[in-house]
């Protein structure tokens, strides 16, 4: 029995040995691979901090420091990599500030075309005010030409009159009138009155056409008119420009055509169109004939407008409702006159234009446009 027991309290001690020796072994290598591994560790804890300033945005370091051994490659390779950063960060921060700069200049410049482009259409307007306003003054030219031969004729005729009166007043005093020198005299007299009416009355209508038209034109006034009566009247005013030329016109309308619209576009569209053929169709003492047929199709007015003139060449088709194109430059010709028919019946009448011509064959005028204009229909359209 003590024998047992000498061996059981030797087998205590011999594990109590082992468990300390083992326990004494634990710690010297958990000391050992402290000291050998704190370089490591702080080689790495710089790393973390590192990227840890770099994800809070406190720049980027160059360069780290790493223990001779293996983490050296690790080390090199990272502050390789934080250096490629870095001068990514630097060119993209120079490349953002160089397109901000590009993004100012293009807005100035942007700017600067804006405002110039707001003078171009404000010059192109004015140019456009200045080529109608110079249409109304030649219709002016030509009225007052066209008056001063009706006004001329009844001056001659009453100044004829108050020499005759004053010759019969004399005889008639002196009592050497005769009956059949007075009855000359009256015969005389009616033929001198009906003269003058007659010329009176062409001035009249003259200046009532004019009138009508001259106000339309410059006021741009909506209001409801006999479209087919309207045009003749256009026509009368233009007989002044038409009087000088060997052309004939002639004007066709299907039926009493009653219209709420713009009176004066209408004017200033078969105004230009006349002034078009006579300055590019013909040429001076050349015959020729214009013609303008009305129709009223539905809920819309077709003006088809021809003249037997030269024509136009196809490779200037496409250019004649430009602005400022024509083949007449210092010779009569603006360029304007069918840029502004183009827009009045697009833009005021609503309506569209086509155009076709051949060389010696003359041109046609083809516009369509609703017969009756609501107010505020291009404000809604545009």
């Amino acid at each position: 029995m003590l024998s047992i027991l000498l061996v059981l309290a030797k087998q205590h001690v011999d594990l109590a040995q082992i468990t300390v020796f083992s326990l004494l072994s634990l710690a010297l290598g958990y000391a050992t691979f402290y000291v050998l591994s704190r370089p490591h560790f702080s080689a790495l804890l710089r790393l973390a901090n590192t990227l840890r300033n770099i994800e809070q945005g406190n720049g980027v370091a160059p360069s780290l420091e790493a223990p001779k051994g293996e983490l050296k490659e690790l080390g090199e390779g990272l502050s390789a990599m934080l250096a490629a950063m870095a001068s990514r960060e630097a060119k993209f921060v120079a490349a953002q500030r160089e397109l901000e700069l590009k993004v100012s200049e293009v807005a100035v410049s942007n700017a600067e075309l804006a405002a110039t482009l707001r003078r171009l259409k404000a010059a192109q307007e004015q140019l456009v005010t200045t080529e109608k306003m110079a249409s109304l003054g030649g219709l002016v030219a030509g009225v007052a030409h066209e008056i001063n031969t009706p006004v001329g004729v009844g001056v001659t005729a009453v100044s004829s009159m108050s020499s005759r009166i004053i010759d019969v007043r004399n005889k008639y005093q002196a009592g050497e009138l005769g009956h059949r020198e007075l009855n000359d005299f009256l015969d005389n007299t009616q033929q001198h009155c009906e003269l003058l009416l007659s010329n009176l009355s062409r001035a009249a209508e003259l200046v009532s056409s004019f009138k009508q038209v001259a106000v339309d034109q410059s006021a741009d006034d909506l209001r409801e008119f006999d479209l087919g009566v309207y045009l003749s009247e256009v026509w009368r005013s233009l007989s002044p420009q038409l009087k000088g030329t060997s052309l004939r016109y002639d004007m066709s309308v299907n039926d009493d055509i009653r219209v709420f619209n713009y009176p004066g576009a209408l004017s200033q569209v078969l105004t230009n169109l006349v002034m078009n053929s006579i300055t590019h169709g013909y040429e001076r003492g050349e015959e020729g004939h214009l013609q303008l047929d009305v129709r009223h199709d539905g809920g819309e007015v077709e003006l088809v407008y021809r003249d037997d003139g030269r024509g136009i060449a196809p490779e200037h088709l496409g250019q004649v409702f430009e602005p400022f194109f024509t083949t007449r430059r210092g010779r009569g010709g603006s360029g304007l006159g069918m840029h502004i028919v183009y827009n009045l019946v697009t833009g005021q009448l609503l309506g569209s234009i086509e155009l076709h011509s051949e060389p010696g064959c003359g041109v046609e005028v083809k516009i369509r446009f609703p017969a009756n204009i609501h107010p505020g229909a291009q404000t809604e359209n545009g």
